[in-house]
């Protein structure tokens, strides 16, 4: 009789650890969901991101080349978009 009590309760564990396991199996995969579309919105913030410095630059530079005030800073500006674009051409040719 004693054995048929203790395997009733191995039985009665099992059950509960597989319920667990189901229970666990259904949370990991609502969350891998949920850091799959956090991955996605933060790739999509990133690049909204990178297109807001680009314009916010791209108006600094119109607000220097509007001003006329500082030709020395245009200048160098000037330049440096110069030595990127020689960068480019050199690792284009490679």
């Amino acid at each position: 009789m004693s054995q048929v009590l203790h395997l009733d309760d191995v039985i009665s564990r099992v059950e509960k650890l597989l319920a667990r396991q189901k229970q666990l199996e259904a949370e990991n995969h609502s969350l891998r969901e949920e850091n799959e579309q956090l991955k996605k919105d933060l790739g999509e913030k990133v690049a909204a991101l990178a297109t807001a410095g680009k314009r916010l630059e791209t108006m600094k530079f119109a607000s220097v080349v509007d001003s006329r005030e500082d030709r020395t800073a245009l200048k160098a500006r000037i330049n440096e978009y110069i030595k990127e674009i020689d960068r480019c051409i050199v690792f284009l040719s490679k």
